[in-house]
């Protein structure tokens, strides 16, 4: 509610000063349109977005102030403290390290919380006192309105106006003509007809403020004077929007009248003077040509004055309207002010909101691995089961420890903020910390975690830090780099079938003397491991700019050898010391893949002959051709090949779209870059075959294909590829996919560019979110007879885990809901397991009102397939995806 006080005040003066300077010089519908600005802000309780610009970066200095002192400022307890001279000795905790409880006491508790009780009961008296005041008015408003419509019911007679577009009513009560009711009527004193001009005049009045909806905009600005009724500046732009609305009006009903009728007009309006306004009329809705006598003066002027705006005004009152929206619809940089216990945890200043404070314990274990900041508890939880309800804890890391997390599995870790010297991380359990009540505790987790990172930013001063800025480098350190063929059984059994890859890199200086390191890793199935040394606590940096000293000074030259590199490396990492530099093969393509493509002389033509003949072209010279084709190149290539180039070049293309550099992600995003290039500007019979080749390219790896969308592609070009992705998905061929009916589509387990509804004809009806044990985010969507549950990974890449439905008319593997249990029998093709139950979850969606079920699950797959039988009829199919495990 401050925030709106203040930055619709601020708006207000704003457009009180404008009005004031560019009187007579702007549009006057345009004067009275800027009052929607204030409504919009009054009406909105929150800021669109943070800004730099926004006044509230000013107003809250007091609010922070007391913020910050009236909390008691809890500090670390002497066994869990902190130190520079600590920090490089190691990671020795977890989150869920358990051991007997031990609660911290604050010296100064009882005056902190009597500051904290009365901090809230002020805030609750203010609320009251608020609230009655809103109701007040509001009652006052209708009842005002309901007694001015019962008198007008009483006194009024229909009068016979004939072309008038509205109900046109005589009635004593009004004192002056005006447009009432939600279907509004023209109310007029009877006195009005004896002049036939001052009638046509009255009528166009009326009838323009039905045009411009004035009699809908009075009830709006009620709303608002109900809501901010202790603001004297909303009532005095009350005024005012009211008096614009009667100038825009003169405005439109001598645009409509004529011209010639500018000066009878005005006489009309002056014979009005002597009706004067009332304060009260602010809350009627009625329209009303009364102003007083000096809103009658104001209008008097602006007929006589016939406003013109000028393009520089106009353009000067569109920088200043901008930046007034741009200070005062934005909150302050960081988050706002709000009621908070501040710990003071090794120089670090942490702030746990106390609205949470009933629900949170603050650590309630005692800790001493020394990298820990502070651990934060569901309170209902821990004290249930003991040691449970872990929430989060914050802590600061070296750089050689973020490194050595870097090269983890990184399992319930997050990197958050950096300063000079360290990282601090957000970490928080994997496995089930609230067996009761997992939704409160999973909004508890997300109000506070969020909150204490944000405002922790701010308030120490530290740099916001994703570990994104290092996962999506394709090298650690920037250099040239060896990529080597490590044979992991070679030196055992002679074999070379298994091959891992090793990515060498020169991490302090290049060239001849410039030593060799081993940074990245990957194995036989796929997966890059990132590398650091781990020597005492010493960062690479460091550490790899001593191997270089020492080399330099000739004490140890094997660092210039990148097998000699390699071959340590393997023998200490993976303790494998039989191998040998037998063990290790250098690969023929050492140059970065853009120097490889960029030999390419990017013209189709040089390197169709070949295909013709049947000569193999590589992937390098052949795809930086497809950069530079368009629509009339394939045209081009039909006149001057006839019709047989296609299908050598399509083998070519499909045999090179997959890199055979799996370490270098760069050189498979170069391969997707290029193929999806020819795929836009492709139609009819090539767009089939490259769509067959994009397919490819995403099944291979459809986070990096993703990563090449977001980062090589214009984002037109990005969503036509997705579109066409998903619609290639939508029709591939599997036995674990949802016919959708009424899209002629089905829904695969598969990992979609795009989110519900997968690009099938499907309404969602809701949608949630949530964080599941291992997984991460996991969004849970609802439609008509239907509900699927993904993985909402940051790549933005989306994988289908659960598909339900219960409505007739889905179908899986020919299966249909509403088929007899005999046809199913029948017609799968494979044996099915008979069920008696299926799991909680899934009765969760199903219910339990079935016989048994049928589930089909592959041999060592994860995948399932399942039918729910009712009364000897298909009344379910789930498919889903256990991810760790078959789910049956």
């Amino acid at each position: 509610m401050l925030e709106t006080i203040i930055t619709s005040s601020v708006l207000i003066a704003i457009l009180i000063l404008l009005r004031y300077f560019f009187k007579g010089k702007i549009n006057l519908r345009l004067q009275y349109a800027l009052w929607l600005l204030v409504a919009v802000r009054l009406l909105i309780p929150f800021s669109v977005f943070n800004s730099p610009f926004s006044v509230l970066n000013i107003a809250p200095i007091s609010s922070q102030t007391e913020r910050i002192e009236s909390p008691a400022v809890l500090t670390l307890p002497e066994s869990a403290s902190l130190t520079d001279g600590n920090m490089n000795e190691g990671i020795t905790g977890t989150a869920n390290d358990s051991v007997p409880p031990r609660y911290f006491v604050q010296n100064d508790s009882t005056s902190a919380n009597i500051i904290s009780h009365q901090k809230a009961s002020l805030k609750d008296i203010l609320h009251n006192v608020w609230l009655i005041g809103a109701i007040a008015v509001g009652l006052w408003f209708i009842l005002q309105n309901i007694w001015f419509y019962t008198r007008l019911r009483k006194t009024r007679e229909t009068a016979e106006i004939p072309n008038s577009r509205l109900p046109v009513y005589l009635s004593r009560y009004v004192k002056s003509p005006c447009l009432f009711g939600f279907r509004p009527a023209i109310y007029i004193h009877p006195d009005s007809l004896t002049d036939d001009e001052v009638l046509k005049y009255i009528l166009a009045h009326e009838e323009t403020h039905y045009r411009h909806g004035d009699h809908l905009w009075s009830y709006l600005r009620c709303v608002c004077l109900a809501l901010h009724w202790f603001n004297p500046l909303i009532w005095w732009a009350a005024v005012l929007s009211r008096r614009d609305c009667e100038i825009a009006c003169d405005e439109g009903t001598l645009k409509r009248i004529g011209d010639e009728h500018r000066k009878a007009y005005g006489n009309t309006l002056i014979n009005m003077i002597e009706h004067r306004a009332k304060p009260s009329d602010l809350l009627c809705s009625a329209t009303t040509m009364t102003s007083g006598k000096s809103g009658i003066k104001e209008r008097i002027t602006m007929i006589a004055k016939k406003p013109k705006m000028l393009l520089p005004t106009l353009l000067v009152m569109i920088l200043i309207l901008a930046a007034a929206v741009g200070c005062t619809f934005t909150g302050a940089n960081g988050n706002s002010a709000k009621d908070v216990a501040l710990y003071e945890r090794a120089g670090m200043t942490i702030a746990i909101p106390n609205e949470y404070e009933d629900q949170l314990l603050i650590d309630p274990v005692e800790y001493n691995d020394e990298t820990t900041l502070i651990r934060v508890y569901q309170k209902s939880t821990y004290e249930k089961y003991e040691g449970m309800g872990f929430l989060f804890s914050i802590v600061r890391y070296t750089e050689a420890q973020h490194e050595q997390f870097l090269s983890s599995d990184g399992s319930g870790q997050i990197f958050f903020a950096k300063d000079e010297t360290s990282y601090y991380g957000f970490f928080f359990a994997t496995d089930v910390q609230a067996p009761d009540d997992y939704e409160a505790f999973s909004k508890l987790f997300s109000a506070v975690g969020d909150y204490v990172k944000s405002d922790m930013i701010t308030r120490n001063g530290l740099t916001p830090y994703s570990d994104d800025e290092f996962f999506n480098r394709n090298y650690t350190y920037d250099s040239g780099h060896i990529f080597l063929s490590y044979y992991p059984y070679y030196a055992y059994n002679g074999s070379k079938e298994e091959v891992w890859t090793l990515i060498l890199s020169q991490p302090v200086k290049q060239g001849d003397t410039g030593i060799w390191c081993v940074e990245r890793w990957k194995d036989q199935n796929g997966n890059i491991y990132t590398y650091f040394p781990d020597e005492n606590g010493t960062p690479s940096t460091k550490y790899y700019a001593e191997r270089q000293a020492e080399c330099d000074s000739g004490s140890d030259m094997s660092w210039l050898d990148p097998k000699q590199v390699a071959l340590a490396f393997v023998k200490r990492v993976f303790d494998h010391a039989p191998a040998t530099l037998d063990s290790l093969l250098i690969s023929d393509n050492p140059a970065s893949p853009a120097d490889l493509f960029a030999a390419s002389t990017g013209n189709i033509r040089d390197y169709m002959p070949d295909l013709l003949a049947g000569n193999d072209v590589s992937g390098y010279d052949l795809l930086p051709c497809l950069e530079s084709f368009t629509h009339s190149t394939w045209l081009e290539l039909d006149e001057a090949y006839g019709r047989d180039w296609w299908n050598p070049l399509w083998v070519a293309l499909r045999d090179a779209a997959i890199s055979d550099r799996p370490a270098d992600s760069d050189d498979q995003s170069l391969r997707d870059y290029y193929i999806g290039k020819a795929y836009l500007v492709s139609d009819g019979a090539y767009a089939e075959g490259l769509a067959d080749i994009v397919l490819l390219q995403w099944d291979n790896n459809s986070v990096l294909y993703s990563a090449c969308l977001n980062g090589r592609f214009s984002a037109e070009e990005a969503t036509s590829l997705r579109r066409s992705l998903t619609y290639s998905i939508s029709y591939d061929e599997s036995t674990f996919g949802l016919f959708i009916p009424g899209s002629e589509r089905s829904i695969y387990l598969n990992a979609y560019p795009v989110d519900f509804p997968f690009g099938c004809d499907l309404t969602e009806k809701s949608r949630e979110t949530h964080r599941a044990e291992s997984f991460g985010q996991v969004t849970v969507v609802k439609s008509d007879g239907l509900q699927v549950t993904y993985l909402n990974p940051a790549e933005g890449v989306y994988t289908v885990i659960t598909l339900r439905a219960d409505k007739e008319y889905y179908t899986a593997a020919g299966v249909t809901i509403g088929d007899n249990e005999e046809f199913l029998l029948a017609h799968w093709p494979d044996k099915l397991k008979k069920l008696d139950g299926i799991s909680y979850d899934d009765e969760a969606w199903f219910g339990s009102g079935y016989d048994h079920a049928y589930a089909y699950t592959p041999q060592e797959s994860t995948i399932s397939v399942v039918y729910l039988i009712k009364d000897g009829m298909v009344s379910g199919i789930e498919i889903i995806n256990g991810l760790d495990g078959a789910m049956y």
